[in-house]
């Protein structure tokens, strides 16, 4: 119970500004007595500060206002991606303070690499903060239960990989591997408000990872490992994916999907404004030069938007009829093309999912275009450190 309300109690300074000893116990239903001790331990862990005297009616000793110490602590976050690393150092506050990234080359360790842009991080820093809390690493692939190796990263190409040792040997704070699409789920549904469950997230890069939440909860299995849904099946005589299994969702809705039917209209249609578009320097990314050709009226361009939200809004509805939520949001590089995309989704589940279901899903496109990953990373570790803290 100590646990649970001083972690209730941070998470309102944390979530509010200027509240007052006595407004959080309003708030919690907690005694004022409970509530002082509750942050006299949260101002001696450095964690929290008074700042200014509230205005307020009556006589007497003004209510003090509670914020959260910005300048005291700080947790890392990295994102694991294919073709490189990031990270980025958050205060308390979930304010970004300092950013690394590098290239990722085929034949890098991926560990030392990810090590590599921690002790950049660690450096950049260490003069500006007391105490590194915690860190926590996404990565794009299936976790095994202990949160220690990739089982499988069809994005990577590898499989039972062992990140964890590598990257916490030598820490002196706690790491933690998660995800990466659970990580962007977590920070898109609090940049969201915190919206109600069920609450699906799709992030839809060069694959396809999803992520349902549950009464704050991300759903997983038996074994403690998270989905896959963008390993279930739209076409059981499909393609062969790299999972083993024929007609993935991901093969069909994914920037790898993207770029191959953008190739092959080019191909057919040379003298398209996408092929021109695509070829005034051959590093523009898919989506970005598809959206522009579409906006410019481009047929094959509105053509191919419209084959692959045709395909995402079928998977879709699929969803909506399993898990019946609240909300989806269509997050990665594919949110990218924005409305043209939203709008074919909803006509597909307009069409075909059921009504009593889909009347009440709201369809969105992500909140933010970048850092979800390590937002959410950050958010992780904070969580599960402040957990330990409360536990002592």
């Amino acid at each position: 119970m100590k646990q649970t309300n001083a972690r209730t109690v941070f998470q309102l300074i944390h979530e509010n500004r200027n509240l007052s000893r006595a407004k959080i116990a309003q708030m919690t239903n907690l005694s004022r007595t409970t509530i002082s001790a509750i942050v006299e331990q949260l101002m001696e862990r450095g964690m929290v500060i008074e700042t200014a005297p509230l205005e307020g009616n009556g006589a007497g000793r003004k209510a003090i206002s509670l914020e959260v110490n910005p300048s005291n602590k700080h947790v890392i976050g990295v994102e694991l991606g294919v073709e490189k690393i990031s990270g980025t150092v958050f205060n308390l506050r979930n304010e970004p303070v300092h950013s690394e990234t590098i290239r990722l080359a085929e034949r890098d360790d991926i560990g030392e690499s990810i090590r590599a842009v921690i002790d950049r991080l660690r450096d950049a820093v260490k003069h500006r903060f007391d105490e590194l809390m915690g860190i926590c690493v996404g990565v794009p692939g299936l976790l095994d239960s202990d949160k220690k190796t990739i089982l499988m990263s069809t994005l990577l190409n590898i499989e039972n990989v062992n990140l964890y040792e590598t990257i916490a040997k030598g820490q002196d704070v706690p790491v933690y591997l998660e995800d990466g699409t659970v990580l962007a789920a977590t920070a898109e549904r609090v940049w969201m408000g915190n919206a109600d469950s069920p609450f699906i997230y799709l992030s839809i890069d060069e694959g396809l990872g999803a992520s349902v939440i549950m009464d704050n909860q991300h759903i997983q299995g038996v074994n403690k490992v998270m989905l896959e849904i963008g390993h279930m099946s739209l076409d059981m005589n499909g393609d062969l994916c790299k999972c083993g299994n024929r007609g993935c969702f991901e093969l069909y809705v994914s920037t790898l999907a993207l770029a191959k039917k953008v190739k092959q209209a080019i191909l057919d249609e040379p003298a398209s404004l996408l092929g021109r578009i695509m070829g005034e320097d051959g590093k523009k990314a898919v989506e970005i030069a598809l959206l522009e050709a579409a906006n410019a009226g481009d047929e094959t361009a509105c053509r191919i938007i419209s084959e692959v939200a045709a395909v995402l809004g079928n998977g879709i509805v699929n969803l909506i009829h399993i898990f019946n939520p609240q909300m989806i949001v269509i997050g990665g590089r594919l949110s990218t093309l924005g409305t043209r995309l939203l709008g074919g989704v909803e006509e597909q589940i307009a069409d075909r999912a059921i009504r009593s279901f889909s009347k009440n899903c709201s369809i969105r496109l992500r909140y933010n275009n970048d850092n979800a990953v390590v937002f959410g990373a950050c958010h992780y570790a904070l969580g599960q450190v402040l957990d330990s803290y409360f536990a002592e």
